[in-house]
Formats: C-alpha cells, sequence, structure tokens
C-alpha cells in the first residue's frame, strides 16, 4: 500500500476518537484477546434405562396467556396439541487475564484524556456517537413499531463495568447496588452482565440444585451422571464432587459444611464437604426422589418410589422413622414443622414432623394432570403445585372455608407455534425468601417470576437452551441458580448441553408491585 494519497482526492477523512474498543481492553489493533475461550460441546448421553415416572402424559387445554384464578375446570380440548412427556426427569479460583490495575497501563496519554473527558461529561450528556445514534432511532420509529429501549452505556460506564467483572465476577446485592450507584445507573438497566455459566458442570441431566443455607457462595447440584458436585459461585469454579452408584435425583445441605444426597441406587449419603468423608446413613426399598432438611425439627427427610417416606437424625445419624405413603413419592417440601408431600395419583398428604402418628391432612390436587412438583410458602401459610400439563395450583394449608376461597390456579408455560399452542410441564418452583414471590421453570425453557398475592407475573427471562429442570433462589434472595437441562420429554434425541446458569436478580424482578 503507498504511503501517499492521490492529490486529487479533496474530501478529507473525518477525525476519529482514539478510544477505542482495543485500548479499552489493553490489547493490540490488529491483535484479538490473548485469553480466548473454547466452546465446549455437549456430550450427548445413551438412552436411559429407567424412568422418573410412568403417569399419563399431559393434555392440552385451552388456555390464555393472563394469570387468573380458575374457580372450576372444563374438559379438555382436542385443538391443543400436547407435546409427548413420557420420560421426565428422571485448582480453585478464576484466573483473569490482567485486573483493572494492569489495563490502566496499556492506555496512551491521549486515550487518558479521552477518558477523563469521559468521567467529566455529565451523566445525562450523550457521547456524539450516541446522539447520531439516537437520532437515527428517532427518525425510523415513525416507520416501525415500539422496540424496547436499550440502556446505553458511555465509554468509561463500559471501561468500569469491565474491569469490575474482570476482578470480581459474582458480585452480592449491595456491591451490586453500590458498582449501579457508581455508574449512575440502576440496578435493572446493570442486570444483563448479571448472568453467567458455571464451569465444569455435570455432564448428564440435572436434577437438583441447592444453595448453601448461609451464602450464596456455595452451590449443590446433583445429577445422572452419579454425582454430586459442589460450586463455589463466586470463584466460577467446581469445589468438590462425589459419587453414587447410580443417577442421583435429589439432594440437600443440612448445614453449610454437610450435604445429603439420594437417588437410583437406593442409598442416602452423607459428605462431609470439608474433609471429603462420607458415609452411607441407610436405604430404601426404591429408588429416592426426594431429599429435604427440615431446621425447625432438626431433622432430614427422604421420599422414595417404595411409597414410603423417611426421618433421619443427622446426629447419629440414623434412621428414626419410617412413613407409608399412599403412592410413590414425587415431590415433598417443608413447610416449618409440617410436611407437605406429593405422590402420584395427584394426591397431597400434610404431615405435622412432632407428630407423624396420622396424617393432618389429605389432599387431591387441584390440578387434573401428575403433580410435578411442590413448594412451600416462606411464611408457612400455604404451597405451590405444579403438575405437567401447564399448570401451577396456589394452595393455603389453613383448612377452614374463608381461608380455602383465596386458592386459585394458572396457566402457564404454553407457546403457540405454527398456530397450535404447545403445553409445557412446569418442571420447578423455588421461593424468594424475602418477597414470597416465586420463580417457575418449564420445559419450554423460560423462567417466570410470579407475584401470588397480586396474581400476576412481574417478568419472564429469556428462553434458556433447553428444558429448566432445577431452580433455586439463594438464602437471602440475590441470586438465582437456573439448571438448562433437556429431561427426555421426546426421547433420546440430540439436545443442547446440560448447563447451570447463576443469574444475579434484583428487586425490580422479584419484588411485588
Amino acid at each position: 500500500m503507498n504511503n501517499t494519497e492521490d492529490s486529487g482526492n479533496k474530501c478529507s477523512p473525518a477525525p476519529i476518537s482514539s478510544f477505542t474498543i482495543q485500548s479499552i481492553l489493553g490489547t493490540t489493533s490488529d491483535g484479538a484477546r490473548s485469553g480466548t475461550k473454547e466452546n465446549s460441546s455437549g456430550i450427548l448421553r445413551g438412552r436411559r434405562t429407567l424412568s422418573v415416572s410412568s403417569e399419563e402424559d399431559c393434555s392440552g387445554e385451552d388456555s390464555s396467556h393472563c394469570f387468573c384464578s380458575e374457580p372450576g375446570h372444563g374438559d379438555p380440548c382436542n385443538q391443543h396439541q400436547p407435546l409427548n412427556f413420557s420420560t421426565p426427569n428422571a485448582s480453585k479460583g478464576i484466573t483473569s487475564e490482567q485486573d483493572g490495575t494492569e489495563r490502566r497501563q496499556h492506555l496512551a496519554q491521549p486515550l487518558l484524556q479521552d477518558y477523563k473527558d469521559e468521567q467529566d461529561r455529565p451523566c445525562n450528556q450523550m457521547s456524539p456517537i450516541s446522539e447520531e445514534r439516537q437520532r437515527d432511532g428517532t427518525d425510523k420509529q415513525g416507520n416501525s413499531a415500539k422496540k424496547k429501549t436499550r440502556t446505553v452505556f458511555s465509554r468509561s460506564q463500559v471501561y468500569q463495568l469491565e474491569s469490575t467483572f474482570d476482578m470480581k465476577r459474582y458480585l452480592s446485592s449491595s456491591e451490586r447496588a453500590c458498582l449501579a450507584s457508581s455508574l449512575q445507573l440502576t440496578e435493572t438497566q446493570m442486570s444483563g452482565s448479571n448472568e453467567f455459566k458455571l464451569n465444569q458442570g455435570p455432564e448428564d441431566s440435572i436434577s437438583a440444585v441447592k444453595f448453601s443455607p448461609s451464602t450464596a457462595q456455595y452451590l449443590l447440584v446433583s445429577s445422572w451422571d452419579c454425582t454430586v458436585r459442589l460450586f463455589d459461585v463466586g470463584a466460577n469454579a467446581m469445589r468438590m464432587k462425589y459419587q453414587h452408584l447410580a443417577p442421583v435425583l435429589d439432594c440437600a445441605f443440612y448445614d453449610p459444611t454437610h450435604a445429603w444426597s439420594g437417588g437410583l441406587d437406593m442409598q442416602l449419603k452423607a459428605h462431609d464437604l470439608n474433609t471429603d468423608h462420607e458415609m452411607v446413613v441407610g436405604t430404601h426399598d426404591a429408588p429416592i426422589r426426594c431429599v429435604e432438611y427440615c431446621p425447625e425439627v432438626n431433622v432430614m427427610v427422604t421420599g422414595s418410589w417404595d411409597r414410603s417416606v423417611r426421618l433421619w437424625d443427622p446426629r447419629t445419624p440414623c434412621n428414626a422413622g419410617t412413613f407409608t405413603q399412599p403412592e410413590k413419592v414425587y415431590t415433598l417440601s417443608v413447610a416449618g414443622d409440617r410436611l407437605i408431600v406429593g405422590t402420584a395419583g395427584r394426591r397431597v398428604l400434610v404431615w405435622d414432623l412432632r407428630n407423624m402418628g396420622y396424617v393432618q391432612q389429605r389432599r387431591e390436587s387441584s390440578l387434573k394432570y401428575q403433580t410435578r412438583c411442590i413448594r412451600a410458602f416462606p411464611n408457612k401459610q400455604g404451597y405451590v403445585l405444579s403438575a405437567i400439563e401447564g399448570r401451577v395450583a396456589v394452595e393455603y394449608l389453613d383448612p377452614s372455608l374463608e381461608v380455602q376461597k383465596k386458592k386459585y390456579a394458572f396457566k402457564c408455560h404454553r407457546l403457540k407455534e405454527n398456530g397450535i399452542e404447545q403445553v409445557y410441564p412446569v418442571n420447578a418452583i423455588s421461593f424468594h425468601s424475602v418477597h414470597n414471590t416465586f420463580a417457575t421453570g418449564g420445559s419450554d425453557g423460560f423462567v417466570n417470576i410470579w407475584d401470588p398475592f397480586n396474581k400476576k407475573r412481574l417478568c419472564q427471562f429469556r428462553r434458556y437452551p433447553t428444558s429448566i429442570a432445577s431452580l433455586a433462589f439463594s438464602s437471602d434472595g440475590s441470586a438465582l441458580a437456573i439448571a438448562s437441562s433437556y429431561m427426555q420429554e421426546q426421547g433420546d434425541i440430540s439436545h443442547p448441553e446440560d448447563a447451570i446458569f447463576i443469574r444475579q436478580v434484583t428487586d425490580a424482578e422479584t419484588k411485588p408491585k
């Protein structure tokens, strides 16, 4: 290329700012980042030989997109075509390339002046490029439909966000609020940067995710790859894992340093996360489907396909009692000193863990199809139940007629594709411990946040690569763990990689309005 230019060319190029993305990141103009990430491909697993449930397939019904009370249930409508869900669910730390201090050393003097000018600019004053983009957008708005407003970040905001998240990937609620304040942004505007995928995830379908009861830093994950893994969320790294003889269907924290788990090997294991020592506490006569801890009574609870619920004393540890259920146990949840058990045949039983001599309440699910998940309200006044036919029911434990009038059900996780409504199972429910709102995850790949008191949806997150198998809010409500994992709804087919996403949620997404 010649160094001289055509003397006949009278048009000189417009001045270009020396502030570039490469200079922000401390790289050369002709090179990319030195530490590129390699894309990991999902590994398909073989066909499973054991189904999590043998209940009937889901059936579609007429629905609307509103979140409303339904006093009665009509007959199924033939115009909807449901999907076939015959096999449902069944070196620590992260190394950054350069910290923010090292990157500043690469900035040239003109760049530093440019950055200083940007900092001195008032927050409501746009850069010339931003103003030009805004004018272009205004011109096009008259000829197009209204679009969702996007946040326009200044150069200094981009630089500070990059530096902060390079040094610390996970921020607590207070740290996120402080950063938003320093950037003169709202937490909602920053939420787009507050989700990431965990490294070293399970190699097969994910059955459960559970946060530590004391912190949002540690996450316990059970999987069909026969492992239970402990993740350090802040460092985005797996801290440790231990094995079962067969796929693991559920896990739970007893305290911040002890995990319990059970699965298809019918063994209940207790594992010390500090010493990496484990022991087999006991067994069921069939696979263990549910593992929960009740802090009010200090007892571990397991539910099994052998039609029993068993209590375990974690101090000894030993079996503290076996209690027969009418059908296979599919899900259970603890509400204070009460235990809510969901079984096959759409049955719901309420037990008093202080006196297991009799069943306190026997109910039938208000939903017409197989129960998938039950979770109790943090205020211990009721529970939310989901089913395979794209419905959720809000129930109350007080049997009085006045309170029972408050219960309702609504349709969700349904999509219209090619003019036909597809109905998806609602696989997961998790409550926000502060606001008493809850999240649901379905086989449609969406996560919704609901306000049960005002009967409306607060928000919907982006669509994840595949089914949502499990959800868990952290104890302080600042983070939501999302297990995106194919649940064999359509058999052994090619599917996206199983993954766990950590999303930092804000009050704008979870607080009742």
